[in-house]
């Protein structure tokens, strides 16, 4: 099957779990990943290099930036809205299908290495948009903002089924909000799905990671709301170019594989 070939039916697939991430956008990213594809079974980014369940097709998505958790041979990978650098160019490359980049960093890192690549964008802009009552102004990870102050910081050790629910529960706030401030781009990417009016406020500027932003026009300190209704479009129609048909629907928590004897999660 080359690159481009359609995936028939919707076997059980692989999905990015996490142990000891810290930030709890990345589970955002998952959380809205799943709502588009059938039950799958969580790999932890930790545990990449191990290969677990290599005849399940990984979609994997989110920020991939050590070295060390790079697969020295898992082909069987759909990348949909990942951001990477250099060093996650041999694996990417091995994939039969064109990769998804989140962001044009990323984009620009694949074309560079001669990869097929799209600007799919991040994960959480397909979240549906909230069209009801709107209450209350929040800043996260904002140090003197406006409003109530929330964090996106994880503790250490929590369980993913505990950041899930942790997940879920801020998309839902996020929803609700009249206007949200943030330093978080995983605040600020969700918020402008959900049409929330945002800031977004950088602790500092990182142009790789923040290259979307750039790309989608939003002014750095300015409340706005943006349409990503194009990039949402691109990444449904994506999934359903190489997995055949999707479908929105609820939030699916992955089955997480055990935490085997002896193996303890990598410290980001």
């Amino acid at each position: 099957m080359g690159r481009g070939s359609r995936r028939a039916g919707c076997a059980p697939l692989r999905l990015g779990s996490y142990w000891n991430t810290g930030n709890l956008g990345d589970v955002l990213q998952t959380i809205a990943l799943s709502r588009l594809l059938p039950p799958a079974v969580g790999i932890p980014r930790c545990r990449l290099t191990e290969q677990l369940h290599p005849d399940k097709l990984f979609v994997v998505n989110g920020w991939h930036r050590w070295p060390r958790e790079v697969p020295t041979s898992d082909a069987n990978c759909l990348f949909a809205g990942i951001h990477c650098a250099d060093a996650h160019v041999p694996w990417v490359r091995q994939s039969r299908f064109p990769a998804g980049a989140r962001d044009p960093f990323t984009h620009e890192v694949l074309q560079r290495a001669g990869i097929p690549s799209a600007m799919l964008g991040c994960a959480t802009l397909t979240l549906p948009r909230h069209d009801g009552p709107r209450d209350g102004v929040l800043s996260v990870d904002l140090p003197g903002g406006p409003g109530t102050q929330l964090s996106h910081g994880v503790k250490h050790g929590a369980p993913f089924a505990a950041q899930w629910q942790l997940g879920l529960q801020a998309i839902a706030r996020y929803a609700r909000a009249a206007e949200v401030h943030t330093s978080r781009l995983h605040v600020a990417l969700p918020c402008l799905a959900l049409g929330t009016p945002v800031a977004f406020h950088p602790a500092k500027f990182q142009r790789e990671r923040y290259s979307l932003l750039e790309f989608l026009g939003l002014e750095f300190g300015k409340l706005q709301q943006l349409d990503v209704t194009p990039l949402r479009d691109g990444f449904f129609a994506f999934l359903r170019q190489h997995l055949g048909e999707i479908a929105e629907g609820e939030p699916k928590l992955p089955n997480e594989v055990p935490r085997s004897a002896g193996v303890q999660p990598a410290r980001n």
